[in-house]
């Protein structure tokens, strides 16, 4: 009987090296929670690997929301929202499984202006 060798990577999605911001919370926690910061390693269809400053359990389901880097449909500015469950936790960060995702559009800063007139009498 012959053995055959293991792949070293098993995964079942390609990965690709994607440094960027993103934010993140607990998905079953209420809308208004606030979002903590952390940062994307790498990512593949079926999951992201993060670096956030605490340590979550296996299984903790999150909402990850960060602004998509490449065009979607034409759109420069989008943001991707995903909601992903934890599968590891280790030295090299920690490995999230996409259980949902979403685009959204980044909606533009709005700055009111004021007025420089002053009102003025007139006698």
């Amino acid at each position: 009987m012959t053995s055959l060798p293991l792949p070293t990577d098993r995964r079942s999605h390609r990965r690709y090296t994607l440094a960027a911001a993103m934010r993140y919370r607990a998905a079953s926690g209420p809308l208004n929670a606030p979002w903590k910061p952390g940062q994307t390693l790498n990512m593949s269809a079926g999951g992201v690997l993060i670096r956030v400053p605490e340590m979550l359990a296996a299984g903790t389901r999150l909402q990850v929301a960060m602004d998509w880097t490449g065009l979607y449909h034409g759109r420069q500015a989008m943001r991707l929202i995903l909601t992903a469950a934890v599968t590891r936790v280790d030295p090299e960060g920690t490995g999230l499984r996409n259980l949902s995702h979403r685009f959204s559009d980044v909606s533009p800063v709005r700055v009111r202006l004021q007025r420089t007139e002053t009102n003025l009498a007139v006698a």
